[in-house]
């Protein structure tokens, strides 16, 4: 998740200047033109929102930053990413980073999801006991706070949604169950 100035002057066309911003992402992103689908209503106090894949949102012509410039958002959600590593296997996400540089951006979040389909070393189990028991250290300020059930999906959350570092511990494996898609995965715990 990127948010970044639309390089909007006073004697520019704002539309034209959304839809040139469409093409060159897209085009970045390696996605046809006939896969852009416009929103009918924009998120987040945005003029514009646009499907470039089913997990990349596109949204301009937003609020102002405090340089005064109208902000924009580039989302690549759940499958976003390795959506951009199928589309296109020439380039790595240095040169993601490097692009979305170019374009004056700041991140706003940046996951890293490391997924263990064994459990044979920690189970969420081990971690909840560990947390009950306060027999742990740690770098939040706050409390590990647990969310659920062993049984129907445990999720720890370390950190705050404010915080500017979060780990969150969850079975994946349940929650695919509970949305109904398929794995071939008996055991999935993602941090």
């Amino acid at each position: 998740s990127a948010t970044f100035p639309l390089d909007v002057d006073a004697d520019d066309d704002t539309l034209f200047k959304v839809y040139e911003m469409v093409k060159m992402i897209a085009n970045f992103l390696n996605v046809n033109n006939y896969e852009i689908v416009k929103a009918k209503y924009a998120q987040n106090n945005q003029n514009h929102q646009f499907t470039l894949d089913e997990n990349i949102t596109l949204r301009l012509d937003g609020p102002m930053n405090d340089c005064y410039q109208k902000t924009s958002h580039l989302e690549l959600k759940g499958e976003g990413g390795r959506e951009f590593e199928r589309r296109n296997p020439d380039k790595s996400w240095v040169n993601f980073i490097l692009f979305m540089a170019e374009l004056n951006a700041s991140f706003k979040r940046i996951d890293l999801a490391i997924d263990d389909f064994k459990g044979d070393a920690v189970t969420l189990g081990f971690l909840q006991e560990k947390i009950l028991k306060r027999q742990y250290t740690s770098v939040f300020r706050s409390y590990p706070t647990p969310h659920g059930y062993l049984d129907s999906g445990l999720t720890l959350q370390f950190g705050t949604t404010e915080s500017p570092i979060q780990l969150v511990i969850y079975d994946k494996f349940k929650e695919q169950k509970k949305k109904k898609k398929e794995t071939d995965k008996t055991y999935w715990v993602r941090y």
